[in-house]
Formats: C-alpha cells, structure tokens, sequence
C-alpha cells in the first residue's frame, strides 16, 4: 500500500486510539532492560524541563547557517530509527542513530518517568533536532516544537505538554528557523523570521522543508500502528485569539471533529479568546496562521506533495496550535482542555 494511502487507511482508527482515553503501554523486555541497565547511557539531569531549557540554550541562532542538509539515505535511516524508537526497539533504534551522528540516552526524571533521548552528536553537527520518548506514554501523542527559538517559551511548554498528558514524544527542531537567511527551501509560505520582511521559507525553517529529520520523524508517527496524534505548537503575537487553533486546514465543521471539541473545551477555560479556523463563526480571515502549508499537517492530512501541495481535508491526526505569550508561559488552560478531549 503507498504510504499516503496507509496514512488515510489509518487515520481513523488514530484519531480514535487517542480519543477513547489514557492508556498505560507495556514496556517489551528490551525496552525495560534498555531503561534499567548500567548507567554509562544516561544523562546527568533528573528533570527533563532543565534539560530542555540548557538544551535551548545551546540551539543556532539566525544567521548561523548551522542547518545542514542531510543526505536522503540518512533521512530514511532517521525515520526508520524514530520508527523503532517509537515502538520500543531501542537497540535498533541505537545502532541506526549511530550511523546518522545520533547518541541515545536516557533520562530518569524526578517524576519517576525514565525518557530516551536521541541526540544529535557536537560534530559532524547539522541541525537536525532534538528527539524524546516516553516509553510508558498514556496517550498517543506527539508534541512537536517546530521553532524553539523564533516562538520563544515553546520548548518549555513542550516539556509541560508531554508531561501534562504523558504523551508519546517530544519533538523539538535544532535551529532557529532562520538559521540559514541565504537558502530558501522550495517549498509553499512566507516568514518575517529572519528580519528582512516576508520572503519565502528558508531550508531552516523546520516545518516547511520535507528534506530534514523532522520530517522524516514525523513521518514515523504516521507509520504508527494506529497512527499518533501530532501537536504542532507555536507563537505568535498577532493573531485575533490568545489560542488558535486548526486542523491544517481552512474546512469548516460542526463540533464533531477533534479541533473544535478543543475549541469548546478551551473556550470553557479562556473564554472568547481561544479561536477555530475550522468553525465558521470565528470568522478568521485567510491571513490568519492555520498551518495549510505546514508540511508535517500536510503530511498528516494525506497530501501527495505537502512541500508544493496542500491537503484536500483533514485526517484528525494534526492539530495546529497558536499562542500568544501568556499561554505560552502558562499552558494549563490548554492541557486541561487536551486532557478532556483526549
């Protein structure tokens, strides 16, 4: 079956895996014994939140030029290791990582949770990301931050996500977005990123360039059996709510589909500020940012080209989430509203 096919095939059942409620995964025997073995593998924290802020602090900044373009051979090696990774295959996700210029380790958190940590090595370093999984996930979803630096405090909500929901993973991007201001990526939008006015998206930029790890890792939860949940969160200072929601799509629905139960369950905590630009009566306009040419929502949403072509619908396996500042910082509201529509 071709992969975008697969991906539609299982959309439903994936939506609907995460809606029934928490589950608790079963470590397989690997697994646990990759998580309880000797300690040369682990990192030297026991909060993930104070990883996560030193590891934002060592991340490119614009103008670096640190994104280096992987070769396609490493990127399916990616995907294939995340596929594993995902699954509880730790010894093969390691040995693949280790032949992209990844280390896995784990991370035992003062909560009692025990994370795997695939990260990118100091040299050859490219860019490519920073990837977390939680082997006891109660939900299956996956937190991605697509612009750690440009949308300042997403990492840290990341963090807080992950951990609110105990979700599947936590993917965060390895450089600014603009982090290479001379190399458009080819690809469909627009950023103010990197100073200069609005000129097309850069290599760097994350979640508009299909040729990198991200990518190819979100690609991975797609391949999931069922297929995960993917929450792309961001910010932004300008949009008409303080949280703005979508599918990846500007198709308007009734209350039935996922993206707007979280609109009403936000809107019982926020009140009139949290937005769907798939509920007609928000009226957003189609400046707005509701993740249409996001290629990871494209990707989730079936399309066949998601770098030049945008999705005809929604599978229910994306969620674009856009914050003002404050919830940003205080991301409750937003995980008490997952928590009830999960």
């Amino acid at each position: 079956m071709p992969r975008f096919a697969l991906i539609l095939a299982v959309a439903i059942a994936g939506a609907a895996s995460v809606q029934r409620g928490s589950h608790r995964s079963t470590l397989p025997t690997h697994t646990r014994a990759a998580l309880t073995g000797n300690n040369q593998d682990g990192l030297p924290y026991t909060s993930l939140d104070q990883y996560v802020r030193d590891l934002k602090a060592t991340i490119p900044g614009r103008g670096s030029n640190a994104f280096i373009e992987p070769d396609p051979t490493e990127i399916d090696q990616f995907g294939s290791a995340m596929q594993a990774l995902l699954t509880g295959d730790v010894e093969t996700a390691r040995q693949i990582l280790d032949g992209v210029y990844y280390d896995l380790f784990v991370l035992n958190d003062d909560s009692g949770k025990s994370y795997l940590v695939a990260q990118e090595r100091a040299s050859p370093f490219r860019g490519q990301g920073t990837y977390i999984v939680d082997p006891q996930y109660a939900r299956n979803v996956v937190v991605e931050v697509p612009h750690p630096l440009w949308d300042v405090n997403t990492p840290e909500e990341g963090v807080a996500i992950i951990q609110g929901l105990e979700a599947r993973a936590l993917f965060i991007a390895g450089t600014h977005r603009c982090a290479n201001p001379d190399t458009p990526s080819g690809c469909q939008g627009t950023t103010t990123s990197c100073d200069t006015g609005s000129i097309p998206v850069r290599i760097s930029d994350a979640p508009h360039f299909t040729r990198n790890f991200m990518y190819a890792a979100h690609d991975a939860t797609l391949q999931l059996v069922p297929a995960a949940l993917s929450l792309n969160i961001h910010g932004n200072t300008a949009e008409p709510y303080g949280i703005q929601i979508s599918d990846g799509t500007r198709v308007h629905s009734d209350e039935t589909p996922l993206v707007n139960r979280l609109r009403f369950a936000l809107r019982d905590r926020v009140g009139a500020d949290a937005g769907s630009c798939n509920w007609a009566d928000d009226n957003l306009q189609p400046r707005n940012l509701c993740g249409t040419d996001n290629v990871q929502g494209r990707l989730s949403n079936g399309s066949l080209e998601p770098c030049t072509q945008g999705a005809d619908g929604p599978s229910g396996l994306f969620l674009h989430i856009e914050q003002h500042r404050y919830y940003r910082d205080n991301p409750g509201a937003l995980i008490d509203a997952l928590l009830e529509v999960l």
